[in-house]
């Protein structure tokens, strides 16, 4: 005999079908905000099993990120693998690098080691606390698992929800400033297909 605390195994398994496509209804439609891995996120080149080297977002991101004489330039195609991996809008890691690092110009210096911190996304900098990561693409990718794992596997979906944690002190600047960059390469990304 199953005790009252121990759900019926229909039930449960039901209940978390309808919750699971509740939530993900949610948030492709955009009832809980502005989703941040909209509906195209997910049906990307990369992910219908084209490669990535004929992938139009690498050639618009590397483009964007030369107008802005990144060093995170040649990394495009990293980052396009990387947001697709770990289900992530593909703009969003650029678009954090600008608003965090001048999309890599202005990173933090690694005083223990002596060296560059390839973060340029302020993950991890805590007053004197650096994370450091071994190159961009470590960098790219460590960022893209943590916004997955720790924020929108979290619940967090909007930039607004995002910044809270990310960083706490701002004024809302933080989360415009990352919807700006991100609506810049939009647009860039419209100009190509226009061309």
């Amino acid at each position: 005999m199953r005790s009252y605390s121990e759900p019926a195994p229909f039930f449960s398994g039901v209940y978390l079908i309808f919750a699971l496509t509740a939530f993900s209804l949610a948030l492709i439609s955009g009832w809980l905000g502005e989703p941040i891995f909209p509906l195209s996120a997910f049906s990307s080149p990369e992910v219908l099993g084209v490669s990535s080297s004929v992938d139009p977002r690498i050639a618009t991101l590397q483009n964007f990120l030369e107008t802005k004489k990144s060093p995170l330039a040649p990394h495009a195609a990293v980052f396009i693998e990387a947001a697709d991996r770990y289900r992530l809008d593909w703009r969003l890691l650029p678009a954090i690098a600008g608003q965090e690092s001048s999309f890599g110009k202005m990173i933090p210096w690694d005083k223990q080691n002596g060296e560059h911190s390839f973060n340029a996304w302020g993950w991890g900098i805590y007053g004197d606390l650096i994370v450091s990561f071994s190159s961009w693409e470590e960098g790219i990718w460590k960022t893209a698992e943590g916004l997955r794992n720790g924020y929108i596997d979290q619940g967090l979906l909007t930039l607004e929800e995002f910044m809270r944690f990310y960083t706490p002190r701002s004024d809302g600047s933080w989360a415009r400033g990352v919807s700006f960059f991100m609506e810049q390469i939009a647009s860039m990304e419209s100009e190509h297909e226009q061309n």
